[in-house]
């Protein structure tokens, strides 16, 4: 089961020789798997013609705007996957809605679509520089606020 959703010691795009071997026996579009979480390693993988095409599934829950922000030429604004199964799968095992660590806004979209200024900025100051405070640091600063890390 380690292959169907492979976690942060499998590297990245590490499938690819076998879809290489595959493409080269057959004459459908072969797609690639397996940890691929930049845009450039999609890239590299379909120029060097390990596949015709790419999967990145978790890629794209962390971050639904990275083909947008690709193909701006704005790749180093993406949030990768971590691939540490928590969110996404590990919640979806559990019964509750697919997530991210690194996203908490996905599978909640409708209720942060809009968030309102604040009624006066503030200045705010985040202790600690890990995951959470990273994103509440970027989520104040994106609403106004002050924001001392």
């Amino acid at each position: 089961s380690d292959h169907i959703v492979p976690e942060m010691h499998f590297a990245n795009g590490y499938t690819a020789p076998l879809s290489r071997r595959l493409k080269q026996r057959v004459a459908v579009p072969v797609l690639v798997a397996g940890r691929i979480n930049q845009p450039q390693e999609a890239e590299r993988l379909v120029r060097d013609g390990d596949a015709d095409a790419c999967v990145m599934t978790r890629a794209l829950i962390c971050d639904p705007e990275l083909p947008r922000l690709a193909a701006s030429g704005r790749s180093d604004d993406i949030r990768a996957c971590v691939a540490c199964n928590q969110a996404c799968i590990g919640h979806f095992h559990a019964g509750y809605p697919i997530s991210c660590i690194q996203h908490p806004e996905t599978g909640r979209e409708l209720q942060f679509e809009h968030l309102a200024p604040p009624a006066r900025r503030r200045r705010v100051l985040v202790a600690g520089g890990g995951p959470a405070g990273l994103k509440a640091a970027a989520v104040a600063a994106a609403r106004g606020h002050d924001v001392t890390l």
